[in-house]
């Protein structure tokens, strides 16, 4: 007799995606994390305050890479789940053209753009010569760092999310290594710092490549002629991704230029520490969201909307059960997680790290229901609301408050209005909520009158 094999619960799948792309995703954030804690101690505070000037750059070329990746792979796992495997193919074809372009344009902004947009970010004779180093040699590797995006999120699409997660890892812990060997023994400085980061993705891209030649895969690249249907929902479904992440990079630009007049290099050194750390939180949110949307997708492709419902509420349970875990680490242990990165012992920049760790990460329980809700919108393909709750995260709520906020409030002002911006958002995004289930309800009811 033939032994019938369960699929997996639902608690059950939602915990193995979204642990093991928690932990990939973990691994991309410290990508910068550790240069962050081996130039504060290797170079020093200005190192640390052109590494923060610097890392909106970052932001945006990650962004990039998530956008062309999410986007398409959640595209492919709908094609999937529909059993539209050619359609899915084209996709990635197409996903692979865009990396390419996108690449080559990062590329040409590195060699010929580098040294006014340093100016432009605020860098000083201090800091100039730095920040000019790290976004140069950053963005000719760009082609690494958007190949290892779109490979991580097709492979976990495909049904393989403990492969993506060890590739992600694996980078990570070769970027530590590499962070030490070039910083303290070889004396290289920012390009030790920066060559340590490019290289990582160069692993991840490697561990990712044994997966295309499994017979299990069912990923292939099916060249065909150039379409914009193929291309739009790259973008649509990969856009919140991509104002969601650039979002941290305006937030650390707003702050720079704000924090430089209010409080000076030292202040921005302080904002570096916060901003670092923010990272780490932000890349796990996005790694709650990212792993239940191979998940979401699936069930969006077959039309189950009370599976549907089941991953949303363990996707906003666990964002909030993981903010207070945070916060509580944080603030349990401040002045140790601050010092990590206060090299110098700098009194000033300990005590204004530690007052905006404090109240700055506040807004992570609605980080998280935020990066969640958004994801949820693009994975079941409503790009407007994942835009909404996207846009208003990205600027139009946090621009006029941390300068309002600023003017009353100083430097309190400044890391209050962090919190307030992405409260306001959480409203906007829980009312987008309970309009699509209302929504759903209404149309199931005229489905079942219509059979009737």
């Amino acid at each position: 007799m033939t032994k019938t094999i369960r699929p997996p619960s639902t608690l059950s799948a939602f915990l193995h995606y979204v642990s093991l792309n928690m932990l990939a995703m973990l691994g991309t954030s410290c990508y910068i994390l550790a240069d962050t804690f081996f130039v504060a101690n290797g170079i020093g505070e200005d190192g640390l305050t052109a590494l923060n000037l610097v890392l909106p750059l970052f932001n945006i070329m990650n962004a990039t890479g998530l956008m062309i990746g999410i986007g398409g792979a959640t595209k492919y796992a709908i094609h999937k789940a529909r059993g539209e495997q050619e359609a899915g193919s084209q996709i990635f074809f197409h996903a692979l053209l865009l990396a390419g372009v996108a690449s080559v344009v990062f590329m040409l902004v590195g060699l010929f753009g580098a040294d006014p947009i340093c100016r432009w970010l605020g860098s000083d004779a201090v800091t100039h010569d730095k920040m000019v180093v790290y976004l140069r040699t950053l963005y000719c590797f760009a082609p690494l760092f958007l190949c290892n995006q779109l490979f991580a999120a097709f492979v976990r699409n495909d049904g393989a999310p403990n492969r993506a997660m060890l590739g992600t890892m694996l980078g990570t812990l070769g970027n530590i290594v590499l962070d030490y060997l070039f910083i303290f023994p070889l004396g290289m400085g920012m390009l030790g710092a920066v060559l340590a980061t490019a290289c990582a993705p160069l692993i991840g891209i490697t561990i990712q490549s044994f997966y295309f030649r499994k017979p299990t895969c069912q990923i292939r690249v099916r060249p065909c002629r150039l379409r914009w249907q193929m291309f739009q929902p790259i973008f649509l479904l990969g856009g919140a991704e991509w104002i969601t992440e650039v979002a941290s990079g305006i937030v650390i630009f707003c702050f720079n230029f704000v924090i430089l007049k209010k409080a000076g290099n030292t202040g921005v050194a302080a904002y570096g520490i916060i901003a670092n750390i923010a990272l780490v939180a932000a890349c796990l949110c996005t790694g709650i969201a990212q792993g239940v949307q191979p998940l979401l997708s699936r069930s969006y492709g077959k039309g189950e909307q009370i599976e549907m419902k089941k991953l949303l509420w363990l996707t906003l349970c666990t964002a909030l059960g993981f903010a207070g875990v945070l916060y509580g680490v944080l603030f349990g242990f401040t002045e140790p997680i601050v010092r990590l990165f206060n090299s110098t012992g700098n009194s000033t920049l300990q005590a204004m790290a530690e007052t905006g760790t404090r109240i700055y990460f506040v807004a992570f329980f609605a980080v998280g229901v935020n990066i969640a809700t958004s994801a949820f919108f693009a994975a079941v393909e409503r790009p407007a609301a994942s835009f909404c709750i996207s846009l208003l995260r990205s600027g139009v709520l946090l621009l006029p408050l941390v300068f309002l906020f600023a003017a009353v409030w100083g430097m309190n002002g400044v890391w209050v209005s962090y919190p307030a911006a992405e409260l306001g958002t959480c409203l906007v995004a829980v009312l987008l909520l309970v309009r699509y289930w209302r929504k759903q309800q209404k149309q199931k009811g005229k489905i079942v009158e219509d059979v009737d």
